[in-house]
């Protein structure tokens, strides 16, 4: 089904700051981490790491900006089916998100259960 490239653009951004702000959430449990490390030399490594995360976290963030001004800049008769695309993705309720379809609360899994990889 056809939609706005607007609308998808849109649906990308909320994306990406979904995922900035994960990334935000990890730093600060890394933070955490490395701030009971008591050698010095290996807490000044760790702190370098850490800075890479925020780095990765301002660069996500930067793109979901980029993404809604590019989805504000867009033309309203410009449409795109973005359920072809998603089919490459692995997760459903990013796939779900992406294509506007309703994401239910336990299709993304308990946060607070266990995973083993």
């Amino acid at each position: 089904m056809n939609e706005t490239l607007a609308t998808v653009l849109e649906r990308v951004r909320a994306e990406l700051t979904g995922l900035q702000q994960l990334m935000q959430d990890v730093e600060h449990m890394v933070a955490k981490m490395v701030a009971r490390q008591s050698d010095a030399e290996v807490l000044h490594a760790f702190v370098i790491e850490v800075q890479q995360l925020d780095v990765l976290a301002q660069r996500i963030a930067g793109l979901g900006e980029y993404v809604g001004e590019l989805a504000s800049a867009m033309p309203e008769d410009w449409e795109v089916d973005p359920s072809e695309a998603a089919i490459t993705l692995k997760l459903a309720d990013q796939m779900k998100r992406l294509t506007g379809l309703e994401v239910n609360e336990g299709d993304a899994g308990d946060p607070n259960e266990d995973i083993f990889f």
